[in-house]
């Protein structure tokens, strides 16, 4: 009966230590270090795309607002240089704003002996709207003007208004032409009045 009794209570102190003892912490896995560095440069990546958004558009809209003091500054290569930026950044459309600024960048760089690069800016203004294809021809205009080919860029210049006629860009090409012809050597012979003529055939 005594040995009863001491079994039930080391029984019974033996569940009060265990419902009393602590459960051991949990340990922590440490990242291994090509994940920690995975984790970094995402997180730098996502940061870096954060801040290059619309950056495009706030350099192109600076550089307008400062148009004339950057002009003045002879910094014109700063300018273009924003501008063909934002049009490669463009997606599908290309604010009519933008246009008259964008036109005037690809004839400076077509002025400049980069035909190549205008037109390739070109292709992609035309990408994002057809109707500007004709300023295409311009380009081509300017390209062979700026490489001393006068003579030959007012025979183009000439073909592309009679082809573009009766339109905005027959009209903008026709004020290429007439620019183009002045730049032109004299022509020795002149078609003379008819006063000219009955004093020389006296």
């Amino acid at each position: 009966m005594k040995i009863a009794a001491v079994i039930l209570v080391i029984l019974v102190a033996g569940v009060d230590v265990s419902s009393g003892a602590k459960r051991p912490r949990r340990r922590k896995i440490p990242r291994t270090r090509a994940k920690t560095e995975r984790v970094s440069k995402e997180k730098k990546k996502g940061e870096k795309s954060g801040k290059q958004e619309g950056a495009p558009e706030r350099d192109v809209n600076f550089y307008i607002q400062k148009k004339d003091s950057i002009f003045a500054a002879g910094d014109t290569s700063a300018f273009v240089s924003a501008v063909l930026n934002y049009l490669s950044a463009a997606g599908d459309s290309v604010d009519t704003a933008m246009v008259g600024d964008i036109f005037w960048s690809l004839e400076y760089l077509a002025r400049k002996g980069k035909l190549d690069d205008a037109k390739r800016y070109c292709e992609k203004l035309v990408a994002v709207d057809s109707s500007y294809a004709p300023y295409e021809d311009i380009l081509l205009v300017r390209g062979y003007a700026s490489t001393g080919k006068t003579g030959y860029a007012y025979m183009l210049a000439r073909k592309f208004q009679h082809i573009y006629a009766g339109t905005r860009w027959g009209a903008q090409i026709e004020k290429l032409a007439d620019s183009l012809y002045k730049q032109l050597s004299p022509i020795k012979s002149r078609e003379k009045s008819p006063a000219q003529s009955a004093a020389g055939s006296k």
